[in-house]
């Protein structure tokens, strides 16, 4: 019995992906981010740079009224105080592969934290639809837009 092996030039691990597809490591990456940007956010680390640091350099953040274009606006957005009771919750994000990297729609609730043993309040639900593009320094959104669902006439602004 005779068997034929014949290769291809190099393995499939090497290859990268054609463009508008992604790996299942692009995906995990861009899961990542949208938990970066939650804590960022949230956190106000690094006096606003860790959530700024989840947008390309030129990045958007469209909250329909306002708009937050580059890095020193985001760091703005999201320096020290900030809200230290606001909770972002982000779920069931779904990625396209795109020509320019990926769309992305994740759903997201405001929430703001109550005293100890109470429940906390919700401020508003909406939903992101987004770009995010591969960087030097891995997945970034380009272009994040925010889209209210239902808010309480005093919630306050979505970030």
């Amino acid at each position: 019995m005779m068997i034929a092996v014949f290769g291809f030039g190099g393995s499939l691990r090497s290859q990268e992906p054609a463009i508008g597809t992604l790996t299942p490591q692009d995906y995990v990456e861009i899961q990542q981010l949208y938990a970066r940007y939650a804590h960022g956010i949230d956190s106000h680390a690094e006096g606003g740079a860790a959530y700024a640091d989840t947008y390309t350099d030129d990045g958007v953040l469209d909250v329909g009224s306002r708009r937050f274009e580059g890095r020193a606006a985001l760091i703005e957005l999201a320096k020290p105080p900030g809200d230290p009771t606001l909770v972002h919750v982000i779920s069931n994000v779904m990625i396209e592969p795109s020509a320019a990297g990926a769309r992305t729609v994740a759903n997201m609730e405001q929430l703001t934290l109550g005293e100890s043993g109470k429940a906390p309040v919700l401020r508003g639900i909406g939903r992101y639809e987004d770009v995010v593009v591969r960087t030097a320094k891995g997945w970034r959104f380009k272009y994040k837009k925010w889209i209210v669902l239902s808010a309480p006439t005093t919630a306050a602004r979505a970030q």
